[in-house]
This record gives structure tokens, sequence and C-alpha cells, in this order.
């Protein structure tokens, strides 16, 4: 008698468990990828804030790192 609603209530007990986990896991993904935005986005505004002082503050680094980047882009495009 007893036996049986004990089973059923570990039953669903299980299946909530499953669910659970699975939300936890999309959240942990959701997570991962935000971290990997972010992560990329203040590369990005550290790339900016650099080019930025040397529009600035030294052309000439800037006009060196441009051909720099041409020359690399060339490079890459005849291979």
């Amino acid at each position: 008698m007893f036996h049986q609603p004990l089973m059923k209530e570990l039953d669903e007990m299980e299946k909530m468990n499953a669910k659970l986990s699975a939300a936890v896991e999309e959240v942990t993904l959701e997570h991962v990828k935000k971290n990997e935005i972010v992560k990329h986005h203040s590369q990005e505004t550290g790339l900016q804030r650099r080019v930025f002082v040397d529009f600035f503050c030294h052309p000439e680094r800037l006009k060196s790192q441009v051909r720099e980047l041409n020359a690399t882009i060339r490079a890459l495009q005849i291979t």
C-alpha cells in the first residue's frame, strides 16, 4: 500500500530533476556564449582605444600599423 505512492513520488521527483538539470545546462551554455561575446568586445574596445590614441598622438605609428596590415592582407590574398 505505502510502497506505490512512494514510488510514484520518486518517479515524479526524477522527472522534475531531469527538467531542472536541462534548464541548468541551458543557462550554463547561454552564460558561456555571453562570456565569449563580452571577452571579444573588450578586446575590440582595447584596439579601438589604441587606434584612437595613435590617430591623435602617434600618427606615424598608426600609418606603420596600417601598412603592416595591408601587407599581411596582400600576402593572405596571394596564397
